[in-house]
C-alpha cells in the first residue's frame, strides 16, 4: 500500500454480547504538509477555532466533520466541540448557522 499509510485488520470481541466483529484501525505519517492546519487550529498546544473559520469551512468540509463528530439528536444534529473552549464553541456555532443559512 502507500508508504505513509499503515493498515491493521483484526478482530474485536465485545464483552458485552461476546460478539466477534471484524475491525480496521490505521495510522497515518506525520507530514509537514499538514503543519499548517496545527498552526491554525492549535495555539501553544491548545484547541482554538481559527478566526476566519467561516472562510476556511466548505461544504465537504462540513460533512466531513458531520460524519467525523457529528450525530444525530432528537430532530437536530449533535457536533461534539468538547476540546474547544467555551468562546470557542459559542463562535463555531454562530459561524456554522450563518454558513447553513447562506449555503442551503
Amino acid at each position: 500500500m502507500c508508504q505513509w499509510l499503515h493498515t491493521q485488520l483484526r478482530t474485536v470481541r465485545d464483552n458485552r454480547t461476546n460478539k466477534v466483529y471484524s475491525a480496521i484501525s490505521f495510522t497515518t505519517m506525520q507530514l509537514p504538509c499538514f503543519n499548517a492546519f496545527k498552526e491554525m487550529f492549535y495555539i501553544v498546544n491548545v484547541k482554538r477555532v481559527p478566526d476566519n473559520i467561516y472562510q476556511l469551512l466548505t461544504p465537504r468540509g462540513l460533512a466531513f466533520w458531520i460524519m467525523d463528530d457529528g450525530s444525530r439528536h432528537g430532530g437536530g444534529l449533535h457536533l461534539s466541540v468538547y476540546a474547544f473552549c467555551n468562546e470557542d464553541v459559542d463562535s463555531n456555532h454562530n459561524n456554522v448557522n450563518l454558513y447553513l443559512i447562506l449555503t442551503l
